[in-house]
């Protein structure tokens, strides 16, 4: 007679519980690296140019005014 193997139904019962957070998890990492990755060629033209600090062609109009009171 076969033994009875309860990891079938241990994998099945804690997929269907936990496929939305590691979906969430691919999403929120697939994001972060696209923007992560776009931002590398702006930082790359400003450290290659010299400025200490963005050009403000590229910089949000909010940092501006921060920085600039």
């Amino acid at each position: 007679m076969r033994k009875f193997d309860p990891w079938a139904v241990f994998f099945r019962r804690e997929w269907n519980r936990n496929w939305p957070f590691l979906a969430g998890f691919a999403i929120t990492g697939a994001l972060i690296t696209k923007f992560t990755a776009g931002l590398t060629g702006e930082l790359r033209m400003v450290l290659e140019q010299g400025y200490a600090s963005p050009p403000a062609d590229i910089m949000p109009i909010t940092v501006l005014i921060f920085l600039h009171h």
